[in-house]
Formats: structure tokens, sequence, C-alpha cells
């Protein structure tokens, strides 16, 4: 069944809708160049549930489609129809369906949640959902709790409320998009909006496409990287035990004094920022915490260099540990990683899992990434450019500080960093009064990466 939905009460009876064909919608769309596209699936996207309801319209009529028994294939020449520009909200969610479902390989994409993303950068809380949007730009709110009723439907037919929702997220699709556009009209931003929107087609294959993993050599790797971390475990006890002026994390009995069975004598889990920040307090060090930024001003002191060494593997086997295998689907035994685009640091970004943390450097940095192989007849090949971004502004702009820094291999971020905040060069790695976990040159380099 295929429901019509006119925004002129005035053409159809009762509460604006009607029934249709895939010859009607497709009579519709002939001439239009701009279109609005939503889905309803089963549930999110896992190689498994399908899409149940496709939506397609604009801001006057819209088509909604129960899936279940409508031939939707026939749309697949209005769909990858390149000349049609389909708007939709969370584009690569919706793409992965339609492609899953019904082997559509869309194009010419925009995204209006892309779109918000990029036009409320830097604000943390900023709302990014559709119904947020409908509601500031059109002051028109979308009852968002319908969504979950379409979770396992069957043949039941859809109910007005569930016509009508489907309907309201097309038609508010565009004319957010007429509004989204002035903004980034008055902000500059039209041609960063292109360029991400571009990027939307490349990002959803290659989360539809995921990565196979060698599951054998990834255990022995996180087998190796836990040995690493118990290791270095030990030898942090030991210098507890060594060092008197931590005898108060040292309890004078333990459970397995009492009852006969070994037990790990210095209770400090090494894992907490907390307990770790207390341990270097006790030893005179001058620490504000345990991060990373702050271990390395100490990095001579012993017992700070294995905190460090600690850290790194302890991050690995959490990161790249046997856990990391249930992000494998079990439906394509790959895994399927979600990029974001629109970040405050200017750069992309993955979850679920971050595939960007994967090390490059040391022998199991080399071992994880030698577990991510490629499919039959195929061969992984690997390309990088010294922070490409930052030579095309450079080159762009012809600024001469730019241009000087890498005329004379000086490190940008430190040097652009000592001059915004007006400090010595050697003062750049000192954490910012403002944000104490960040130091000066990372607040410079994200100042870049944004530019970029």
């Amino acid at each position: 069944m295929i429901y019509f939905i006119n925004n002129n009460p005035q053409l159809i009876e009762g509460w604006g809708c009607k029934t249709a064909t895939i010859e009607d919608l497709l009579q519709w769309s002939y001439g239009k160049k701009v279109i609005a596209i939503d889905t309803e699936t089963e549930g999110l996207f896992d190689f498994d549930n399908d899409v149940i309801m496709l939506q397609i319209g604009d801001a006057n009529d819209q088509f909604v489609i129960d899936c279940r028994n409508v031939p939707v294939t026939k749309l697949k020449p209005l769909l990858e129809d390149p000349e049609v520009l389909k708007v939709f909200w969370n584009a690569k969610f919706d793409m992965n369906f339609l492609k899953f479902s019904f082997g559509f390989n869309l194009n010419n994409i925009h995204d209006c949640f892309l779109v918000e993303c990029l036009l409320n950068a830097g604000y943390d809380d900023a709302e990014l959902g559709l119904g947020a949007a409908s509601k500031k730009y059109l002051n028109k709110t979308l009852n968002k709790a319908v969504r979950n009723k379409f979770v396992g439907l069957s043949g039941t037919p859809y109910t007005e409320t569930q016509i009508v929702y489907g309907a309201e997220d097309v038609e508010v699709l565009l004319k957010i998009k007429d509004i989204q556009d002035q903004e980034l009209e008055r902000h500059r931003l039209k041609n960063v909006a292109r360029l991400e929107n571009l990027a939307v087609c490349v990002l959803a294959d290659i989360e539809y496409n995921g990565m196979a993993i060698d599951i054998k050599e990834w255990i022995d790797v996180a087998n190796e990287t836990k040995t690493l971390v118990d290791e270095y475990t030990r030898d942090l006890d030991s210098y507890v035990l060594s060092d008197p002026r931590l005898s108060r994390f040292v309890p004078e009995y333990t459970q397995g004094n009492l009852f006969g069975y070994e037990e790990r004598r210095i209770q400090i889990n090494w894992g907490s920022p907390a307990q770790k920040t207390a341990v270097l307090q006790a030893v005179s060090l001058n620490v504000v915490n345990s991060d990373i930024r702050e271990l390395l001003r100490y990095r001579s002191e012993p017992l700070v260099a294995l905190l460090i060494e600690y850290s790194k593997y302890a991050k690995l086997a959490n990161a790249f540990g046997k856990d990391f295998l249930k992000y494998i689907n079990p439906n394509t035994n790959r895994v399927h990683q979600s990029l974001w685009q629109i970040l405050s640091t200017g750069r992309m970004s993955s979850s679920e899992p971050n595939i960007t943390q994967i090390p490059s450097k040391g022998k199991l940095g080399v071992l994880i990434r030698s577990a991510f192989v490629p499919q039959s007849g195929y061969k992984f090949v690997g390309g990088d450019f010294s922070s490409m971004e930052l030579r095309v502004i450079a080159d762009q702009s012809q600024d001469p500080l730019w241009i000087e820094a890498y005329n004379n291999d000086e490190y940008l971020h430190s040097k652009l960093a000592a001059l915004t905040f007006n400090i010595p060069l050697e003062d750049v790695r000192n954490p910012t009064p403002f944000k104490p976990t960040m130091t000066y040159r990372d607040v410079q380099k994200t100042i870049n990466f944004g530019l970029a």
C-alpha cells in the first residue's frame, strides 16, 4: 500500500490521505530536481533488519510506502538518478538500509543533519535531532515517540498516526533545508557543506563494506597485550613495596594471609586515575591528575616511566583486547564502524569501534594492524601525507607565518600557539588555565585543524 498525503485539505477529503501506486509516485517525481527521503526500519542497521516504510516527497506532497507489500525496487531509476538531489536527515543510516533491503546505490546526497552539525560546531549543548530542528526552524513539534511503534510489526496495517508521522518527516525536510541554506550563506559555509555532503556516499560505502579480521591472530595479539599489562602491573607493585613513602598503600594483611592462598598484595587499581594521582602525590610529585600530559612532565622518574608504559599497553588491552571481537557483525563476519564528519577537532572520527585509535608504531601496533585482512584477491595499500590539510591552508592563504614554519621545518602548532596566547615557545606544552587537561599547543592544534 502507498499512501499519498497532500497538505492542502481542500483537495483531499478526510484527513488528507488517499491510496496511490508506484506509477503515481514516479509520475509525480517527473522533472523534479529535489526530493526528500526518509525510512522507518525494524531496528538499527545490523544487516538483519529491513526497511518497512519508505517516505518520499516535498513540502507539499508526501508518499508513504508500506515496503512490506509494495515492489519498491521499481523506484531504482528515481533514487539512483544523479540529476535528482536526495535530501535526508542522517543520510548514511537511510542509505545503508536502502542498499541492504533493495540494492539501491544512492548518489547526489544532501544531509540536513550534517549541515546542522556544521552550523552548531563548537556548541556542546546543541540538539541535533530532526525533532529539535523542526521545532527550532519551523516551530513544528514532531511526535518522535511514534518511531518506537514500528519495531516488531509484521503484517499489521499502519495506523493513521504512523502514516502521518512518516509523512511529516519528509514534509519538514525541505523547509528545514531552505532555512539552513540561508544560514550557510550568512556564515559563508555553503562550500564547506557541499564538500562534506560529497563525502557522505564514500563514508556510507565504507561503513557498509566494513573490514575483515583474522580472529585467531587477533586473539594472539590480545593475549600478548594482556601479558605485558600483567608484567607492568607486577613492576609497579614491586616499586610500591620498595618505596617507604608508599607504605600506606601496602596492607598488613590480605585475605590471602588469612585463608592461605596467594593474593596480589598491593591493592592499587593502576587503571584508576584517582588512585594513580594519589600514588604520584605521595612521592612528592606536583601533579594535578594522572593524565598522560602530566606524566610526560616527570617521565625521567622511574615510577612515572613505568606508569607511562603500563598506561600505553592497558589502553591497547582495553580498546583492542578480546572484547573488540564483539564488534564483528554475525551476519557479515566483518567490523562496521560508524564514521563522524563534523567534530570540534576539525577531523573525522569513528565509533563502535574507534578504528582511528589503532596504533601504527611498535611491535604490538604492527601486529594489531596485521589482524585486519583484505578480502580474497585484494591487497591493502597504505598512504599518508604529512599534515596535508594544513599545507593546503598555507598554500591557499599564502600566510607568511605558516609558509615560514613549513619552509624552516618548524613545529607549526607550537609556533602559532606561542603567538596566539602571547607566551614563550617553551611554555606551549603547559596546561591552559581555562582547560587544564589541554596544553596551549593542543588548543592551537584544534584551531588549526578546525580551519582545515
